[in-house]
């Protein structure tokens, strides 16, 4: 259910429409403003060293800070491992950031999924489906232009 509501989203269409004009930072940072959101709503102690890290190198658009990285790594890893399913999604789209390969549009949508699913161990679909998109588009809505 959770799958088929983010690929049949308006946020969906809006963000396959923007994609060309969005920067791989702007996507990493709309998907992390998503995650942090979540993590505001549902904190997990174990990420949030995670989250101060890709706060960090989002903001000033920066490298990702090498030194950091292979202990933040652990730490999301381990939190994918545990017995907490709605941990263990957010830890999954964490992972995804902090992932050095490009970040796409497929990628943002993939990743954002993984918050869909968190939320559908706390919520019915019915409850946070139509909230989550309006937020999400909203978010998408205020993004500004690369060009």
């Amino acid at each position: 259910m959770v799958t088929a509501a983010i690929q049949h989203s308006r946020f969906q269409r809006a963000l396959t429409a923007a994609g060309s004009r969005l920067t791989e930072l702007q996507l990493r940072r709309l998907v992390f403003n998503y995650c942090q959101k979540y993590q505001d709503d549902y904190s997990f102690d174990q990420l949030t060293n995670a989250f101060a890290y890709l706060d960090l190198t989002l903001s000033d658009g920066s490298d990702l800070l090498v030194a950091d990285l292979k202990n933040v790594h652990q730490q999301v890893e381990e939190a994918i491992g545990e017995y907490f399913e709605s941990l263990n999604e957010v830890a999954m789209a964490i992972h995804r950031l902090l992932d050095e390969r490009p970040f796409t549009v497929s990628d943002a949508l993939e990743t954002i999924q993984h918050v869909w699913r968190a939320h559908s161990c706390n919520e019915a679909a019915e409850v946070f489906v139509e909230r989550e998109d309006r937020i999400l588009c909203e978010m998408i809505s205020t993004l500004p232009s690369s060009a």
